[in-house]
């Protein structure tokens, strides 16, 4: 063994993903700060056919800007009148939550949080966004510099 100090290295899977951004929204928990919830349809199989509800939470400086650049129009879920959005997204912590429905069934959701926005159109309209990627925000946001975790963790 290596005379040196142990070093911790953050592995974080993450996901690409062209998704129907169906509700934002502010949530305010009983113990904690505020957040914003968002509720996604991931498009899945041939032509996007088969959809996968996802809960996200905002992990990624980039994804929070753009959210507050359109928090006018954000979608206010299924059925309503509110615009209707759809992004390429990048998540991660992917899991899955149980539940229990109102009838006692059991139940579960994809869960993860949304690490950046890569484009969005907003009623079928291409809108401008901040650049999703940029070599500052890799290390922080992504998890992209594996080199050198991976040398350690092979060791």
């Amino acid at each position: 063994m290596k005379n040196q100090a142990q070093s911790q290295n953050f592995f974080n899977f993450t996901a690409e993903g062209a998704a129907y951004i169906n509700e934002v929204k502010w949530v305010q928990p009983r113990n904690g700060n505020a957040y914003i919830a968002i509720r996604a349809s991931i498009l899945e199989g041939l032509d996007g056919n088969n959809k996968i509800a996802c809960d996200l939470t905002i992990r990624g400086q980039q994804a929070d800007e753009v959210l507050q650049m359109f928090q006018n129009v954000w979608p206010q879920g299924y059925g309503s009148r509110s615009p209707k959005w759809f992004a390429g997204i990048r998540i991660g912590s992917l899991n899955s939550k149980s539940f229990f429905r109102g009838n006692g069934q059991p139940g579960s959701t994809l869960s993860g949080r949304l690490l950046a926005i890569k484009w969005l159109k907003i009623d079928g309209e291409p809108v401008d966004i901040p650049e999703w990627r940029t070599e500052s925000a890799d290390a922080e946001n992504y998890g992209e510099e594996p080199d050198d975790a991976y040398d350690a963790h092979q060791e």
